[in-house]
């Protein structure tokens, strides 16, 4: 993620930097220092805001690329951020223009002529007033974004207006930027970010994002586990195949729109899935009170790249913390009836706070039964402490390999999992993590 984040802002200043050679007798002052500074951070900020559209039409081309769609989102939202903070200092590097003229004389602007330069002149006002009102309302949804306490359905319609938002931004931007760049490298991003872009928004505005991966359903059953949890088995109508640790955007209520569930069973051809939900926020409260079964769905999907079979001949950790055993229990399912199944080696933690917790024990014991290989270890963190580095077997095989970890869970849970492992010299480039949220 660091590395796209980065090579966007490398790429950016890259070009613009040429813009600036191309333009020997530049007269460099406070002015123009500023006025570069203003192109900059744009340019930048648009490069993010065009990713940003790109990944949110969720182009299944691209998850392996990343290492999954929910690799996908976290790039997304840290792209977000890094649009609207570079938007916000653009903005006042052009209101910084007020307190400069008190200490610096301006010189007069260059006006070149021509029909589409007039054009350009009579609609900069009306750019830059857009620009403003939208930079706005993208700092407010970063607010409502970052606030999880803010209700989820409510969220979910401010962030479609991020497409309008984008377009205008693209009005913004091609209205702004000097006509020289277009003939130039710089000119060249721009105009890819406008054209990728504005056709996401188009596809997010008609409502046609994940269409082709979206499939009708309906409910089927209707487990309840403990009184936070139930699990759902649920018919899907046309063909339909996933792979173990894969997860699926589920829809009930189009009011309250489609949500993230890891699939909790392996494909076995019977066009059915089951899905474990714990009730974490408002939706899936909500979800919990009001489906029952015989409900319409739909199921678009399946997305994830959370595969173990990428190094299934070392030694792996599975670690799991609370509702996030459901990758691990489609991984344990489809195992079943693997003939190969006695060459993966695997220790399962299986992380919860108390006994009363550990809700899936039987049926993971059941199924751990018939692997020889897969031991499975129960955490519970009010007996026996949190899990660390210490209680894992972390150290270095007669190969010098050191065994790759699965991580599905809390964020603070993985955060400072991670943490310890780095302390204790451990290869965090082993440590395989599923995104828990994407919000």
């Amino acid at each position: 993620m660091k590395k796209c984040l980065y090579g966007i802002v490398v790429v950016s200043v890259l070009f613009w930097f040429i813009s600036l050679m191309v333009n020997p007798n530049l007269s460099w002052n406070v002015w123009t220092i500023r006025r570069e500074l203003i192109y900059l951070t744009g340019i930048i900020s648009f490069a993010f805001m065009s990713l940003i559209m790109l990944l949110a039409i969720r182009p299944k081309w691209l998850e392996s690329v990343f290492g999954g769609l929910d690799k996908m989102y976290y790039l997304h939202k840290w792209a977000g951020i890094w649009a609207i903070s570079l938007g916000a200092v653009h903005y006042l590097l052009k209101l910084a223009g007020k307190v400069l003229i008190l200490y610096f004389e301006r010189a007069p602007r260059m006006r070149m002529g021509g029909i589409s330069d007039d054009f350009f002149i009579r609609n900069r006002k009306l750019a830059e007033s857009l620009g403003e009102w939208t930079l706005w309302f993208l700092l407010a949804a970063l607010v409502l974004t970052l606030w999880h306490k803010f209700a989820y359905h409510l969220w979910r319609y401010t962030h479609k207006l991020m497409a309008i938002a984008f377009l205008i931004i693209v009005f913004h931007t091609v209205i702004l930027t000097p006509f020289s760049y277009w003939s130039q490298p710089v000119g060249i991003l721009i105009g890819l970010g406008c054209l990728i872009g504005t056709g996401c928004a188009l596809l997010s505005l008609f409502g046609l994002i994940g269409r082709r991966h979206t499939y009708q359903g309906q409910v089927l059953a209707i487990k309840t586990l403990d009184q936070y949890t139930m699990e759902i088995t649920c018919k899907v109508n046309g063909y339909w195949q996933h792979d173990a640790g894969q997860y699926v955007f589920f829809t009930h209520d189009r009011f309250e729109g489609q949500h993230p569930f890891t699939i909790a069973s392996a494909d076995h051809n019977s066009n059915q899935i089951k899905l474990c939900i714990k009730a974490l926020g408002d939706y899936t409260k909500n979800l919990q009170q009001n489906v029952k079964v015989g409900d319409a769905i739909q199921i678009e999907g399946p997305y994830g790249c959370f595969d173990f079979r990428k190094k299934a001949t070392a030694r792996q950790i599975w670690i799991a913390g609370g509702i996030g055993i459901t990758p691990f229990l489609s991984w344990l399912e489809s195992l079943q009836d693997d003939v190969n199944k006695d060459i993966y080696h695997a220790d399962l933690y299986y992380c919860v706070r108390s006994e009363e917790e550990a809700i899936f024990v039987e049926k993971l014991q059941r199924l751990v039964a018939s692997l020889p290989n897969i031991n499975l270890h129960v955490q519970c963190s009010k007996e026996r402490g949190y899990l660390t580095a210490d209680k894992l077997n972390i150290e270095q095989n007669e190969q010098g390999n050191y065994p790759s970890i699965w991580f599905c869970g809390p964020t603070g849970f993985a955060d400072s999992l991670k943490t310890n492992l780095s302390s204790k010299g451990y290869p965090l480039r082993l440590f395989h993590r599923e995104y828990f949220t994407m919000r």
